[in-house]
């Protein structure tokens, strides 16, 4: 394309008191343009994951408008650089002036999308972007990937490969994601120190403590209990209680202050609400069922996620001969 062409372009794009419609027919009518400025907007919206009420969203604007767009019609010129930011590439990529289209910053679509999104509907857009990222690990690279509903059995997603593993819950009653990016050197270096991990095992092994577990996490935030209050509302010794609750203050489970009402102080305690900890007591759970239902089951794994140096059981396993190898190997016998 010609300097003069290119500046000439520039001007009727930034040039926002001219005829936007006159000049496009124009343009295409030069050749300038192989592609209508509609069908480029449905490509790129498309690209991106979006649907046209959540395109409509970020730019503020009815699906209508987006509609029109897309069949023919043009925006108001003032709308070019919001459809230009929302979908991440240039106004000269909506139009199909240049060939080589600007990378999709799709970290900042998924942030529009997801704050234009009511808080109460959020959890169900992530995990729905959470399984269309899960859809892309399968071979079938050309189907659409659609959460499924109305699932009747307990169902799971799960990937396993040597550079990601991730499980799911897709049941409605409750969903949940776990996503590890496992490192060159594997996990061990992260989880071979074991003695504060046996600590929570062993602490998190007693009922009882599961009992207040639940307690705690089920109340509001801030409320504080005395060991005395407890006792009372979950029928466990005293002696107990205050052992078990030690041992989830040094763990940051719960966390104590002291309130001086006498003489001596009282001492009472507030719970942390642990994301850590909620998260393997659900995972705890889905184990004890034995996960057998899988919507979407990537595994291609080779190698074991921890990686332990020094072991005799990472070679690979010999290969079973052909049926002709093993034919001419018995008749040479």
């Amino acid at each position: 394309m010609s300097q003069f062409k290119v500046e000439y372009m520039e001007f009727m794009l930034l040039d926002f008191n001219c005829n936007l419609w006159y000049n496009m027919v124009k343009a295409n009518e030069w050749g300038w343009i192989s592609i209508s400025f509609g069908e480029n907007l449905a490509g790129f919206r498309k690209r991106c994951g979006l649907t046209q009420v959540q395109l409509a969203k970020i730019l503020n604007v009815t699906p209508q408008a987006v509609s029109k767009w897309e069949k023919g019609s043009y925006p108001d010129s003032e709308l070019l650089p919001s459809i230009s930011s929302a979908l991440g590439v240039s106004i000269d990529s909506l139009f199909g002036v240049d060939e080589v289209c600007s990378e999709i910053d799709i970290e900042l679509i998924i942030n529009k999308i997801i704050r234009q999104t009511p808080e109460n509907e959020r959890a169900d857009l992530i995990m729905k972007i959470f399984y269309s990222a899960m859809g892309a690990f399968t071979k079938y690279r050309k189907s659409k990937i659609h959460y499924p509903e109305n699932l009747e059995l307990e169902t799971y997603g799960e990937i396993k490969t040597d550079y990601e593993m991730a499980l799911t819950r897709l049941n409605e009653d409750l969903k949940y994601f776990c996503f590890v990016k496992v490192p060159e050197e594997g996990l061990y270096p992260y989880v071979k120190n074991t003695e504060m991990m046996v600590t929570i095992f062993e602490t998190l092994a007693d009922p009882d403590t599961l009992k207040l577990i639940y307690y705690l996490g089920s109340g509001r935030r801030d409320r504080l209990q005395s060991i005395d209050y407890l006792t009372r509302h979950l029928d466990i010794l005293p002696e107990k209680l205050k052992y078990i609750v030690d041992r989830l203050d040094r763990l940051g489970i719960m966390w104590r202050i002291a309130v001086d009402d006498s003489e001596e102080a009282s001492i009472v305690y507030g719970y942390s609400n642990s994301t850590a900890l909620t998260v393997m007591l659900i995972l705890a759970q889905s184990l004890s069922r034995y996960i057998q239902f899988l919507d979407c089951n990537i595994d291609n794994w080779q190698h074991g996620p921890f990686r332990m140096p020094n072991t005799s059981n990472n070679k690979p396993v010999p290969e079973v001969s052909l049926w002709c190898e093993e034919k001419n190997n018995f008749q040479e016998e």
